[in-house]
Protein backbone atom coordinates (compact mmCIF):
# COMPACT_ATOMS: atom_id res chain seq x y z
CA UNK A 1 0.00 0.00 0.00
CA UNK A 2 1.48 3.85 -1.17
CA UNK A 3 1.37 6.04 1.87
CA UNK A 4 1.20 9.37 1.61
CA UNK A 5 4.44 11.53 3.81
CA UNK A 6 2.32 12.38 6.26
CA UNK A 7 1.04 8.76 6.81
CA UNK A 8 4.54 7.57 6.64
CA UNK A 9 5.71 9.57 9.22
CA UNK A 10 3.04 8.74 11.54
CA UNK A 11 3.75 5.27 10.96
CA UNK A 12 7.21 4.97 10.37
CA UNK A 13 7.63 2.61 13.22
CA UNK A 14 4.45 0.86 12.88
CA UNK A 15 4.33 -2.54 11.46
CA UNK A 16 2.61 -2.86 7.74
CA UNK A 17 -0.35 -4.35 9.51
CA UNK A 18 -0.84 -1.85 12.18
CA UNK A 19 -1.12 1.02 9.29
CA UNK A 20 -4.91 1.64 8.87
CA UNK A 21 -5.95 0.05 5.55
CA UNK A 22 -9.99 1.24 6.17
CA UNK A 23 -10.51 3.81 3.20
CA UNK A 24 -13.15 6.12 4.92
CA UNK A 25 -10.31 6.35 7.45
CA UNK A 26 -7.64 7.37 5.27
CA UNK A 27 -9.95 9.22 2.66
CA UNK A 28 -10.48 13.23 2.80
CA UNK A 29 -14.22 13.83 2.63
CA UNK A 30 -13.95 15.33 -1.05
CA UNK A 31 -12.45 11.40 -1.90
CA UNK A 32 -16.06 10.05 -0.53
CA UNK A 33 -19.16 9.29 -2.45
CA UNK A 34 -21.20 11.87 -2.39
CA UNK A 35 -24.47 10.28 0.21
CA UNK A 36 -26.23 13.73 0.63
CA UNK A 37 -28.21 13.64 -2.90
CA UNK A 38 -29.18 10.81 -5.58
CA UNK A 39 -26.43 11.28 -8.61
CA UNK A 40 -25.80 9.66 -11.78
CA UNK A 41 -22.68 11.12 -12.56
CA UNK A 42 -19.84 11.85 -10.58
CA UNK A 43 -16.97 14.09 -11.63
CA UNK A 44 -13.83 14.27 -9.87
CA UNK A 45 -12.38 17.63 -11.20
CA UNK A 46 -8.62 18.03 -9.45
CA UNK A 47 -4.90 17.95 -10.18
CA UNK A 48 -1.76 15.83 -9.66
CA UNK A 49 -1.98 14.34 -6.38
CA UNK A 50 -5.62 14.30 -5.87
CA UNK A 51 -6.11 10.47 -5.65
CA UNK A 52 -8.37 10.76 -8.06
CA UNK A 53 -7.22 6.69 -9.58
CA UNK A 54 -7.51 5.75 -5.83
CA UNK A 55 -11.12 7.25 -5.09
CA UNK A 56 -12.17 5.55 -8.18
CA UNK A 57 -10.54 1.95 -7.57
CA UNK A 58 -11.51 2.16 -3.32
CA UNK A 59 -15.10 3.18 -4.11
CA UNK A 60 -15.62 0.49 -7.25
CA UNK A 61 -14.00 -2.15 -4.64
CA UNK A 62 -16.84 -1.05 -2.13
CA UNK A 63 -19.60 -1.29 -4.51
CA UNK A 64 -18.47 -4.87 -5.50
CA UNK A 65 -17.74 -6.30 -1.78
CA UNK A 66 -21.06 -4.43 -0.68
CA UNK A 67 -22.84 -6.38 -3.51
CA UNK A 68 -24.15 -2.60 -4.98
CA UNK A 69 -23.34 -2.99 -8.65
CA UNK A 70 -22.59 -6.27 -9.88
CA UNK A 71 -21.24 -5.05 -13.73
CA UNK A 72 -19.03 -2.26 -14.10
CA UNK A 73 -17.19 -1.02 -16.83
CA UNK A 74 -13.56 0.38 -17.20
CA UNK A 75 -13.46 2.70 -20.13
CA UNK A 76 -10.73 4.65 -21.48
CA UNK A 77 -9.69 5.78 -25.35
CA UNK A 78 -7.64 2.14 -25.59
CA UNK A 79 -7.74 -1.30 -23.94
CA UNK A 80 -4.39 -0.57 -23.28
CA UNK A 81 -4.54 2.94 -21.18
CA UNK A 82 -7.50 1.38 -19.18
CA UNK A 83 -5.72 -1.58 -18.37
CA UNK A 84 -2.54 0.50 -17.34
CA UNK A 85 -4.31 3.26 -15.64
CA UNK A 86 -7.36 1.25 -13.83
CA UNK A 87 -6.43 -2.16 -13.33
Amino acid sequence: MKLCKKCKQEHQDDDEEAIPNNWKQLARPEQLEPIDRPWDTWLILAGRGFGKTRTGAETVWNWIQTNRYKRIAFVGQTIIEARQVMV
